[in-house]
């Protein structure tokens, strides 16, 4: 589990800026069971962070006092042209409650159809939605697409298998293609 420091934030509204001068990136934390609070956190540590955890892995925080609180990330701002952390906020989780979260797919493996150059895979998704407590979150879901021979092949969110205690969130439809392929299109027929 990474881990990651707070601090406590008194500036609100324009006034953050300053911390975004000295490299500090404003932040809230809420959740259930938790008084929100605004904090803020070191711009390095938190970029190590984000890419260790991105937005499926937990957190451990440490907060003023030394107390110290499982989050997972629920936003993270970031400038579109500059590309500097705007804001981030932090979901303090309850470790007895099921929590929801998008789940990035990793595919492994070269379709059979590829190779035997049938056609092409195409990956509509890269996450689920799945909902399971805080314990049993997965980081991701590795998927092999070996398999995929001809044209038509599917690998659907069904197909996904699911550890016990984690369940597919009722949003998601089971019949959703993961993986398919398709017949490559000559260049003359774009044209």
């Amino acid at each position: 589990m990474s881990k990651l420091k707070i601090y406590p934030r008194e500036l609100e509204g324009k006034k953050v800026k300053t911390l975004r001068a000295e490299s500090k990136i404003p932040a809230v934390m809420f959740g259930p069971s938790f008084e929100s609070k605004s904090v803020m956190l070191d711009n390095a540590e938190f970029k190590k962070t984000f890419a260790e955890a991105g937005y499926s892995n937990l957190i451990e925080v440490e907060v003023e006092g030394g107390s110290k609180e499982r989050v997972i990330l629920k936003e993270v701002q970031i400038h579109p042209i500059k590309d500097y952390f705007i804001h981030v906020s932090l979901y303090v989780i309850d470790k007895n409650k099921k929590i929801t979260a998008d789940i990035p797919l990793q595919f492994e493996g070269v379709p059979e159809a590829e190779d035997l150059g049938k056609g092409f895979a195409i990956y509509p998704l890269d996450t689920i939605t799945i909902n399971c407590l805080p314990d049993e979150l997965p980081s991701e879901f590795v998927i092999n697409i070996e398999g995929l021979k001809d044209l038509g092949d599917s690998i659907t969110v069904a197909d996904i298998k699911l550890p016990e205690g984690v369940e597919l969130d009722s949003k998601m439809d089971e019949t959703t293609a993961v993986a398919y392929i398709t017949q490559a299109q000559k260049v003359e027929d774009l044209l």
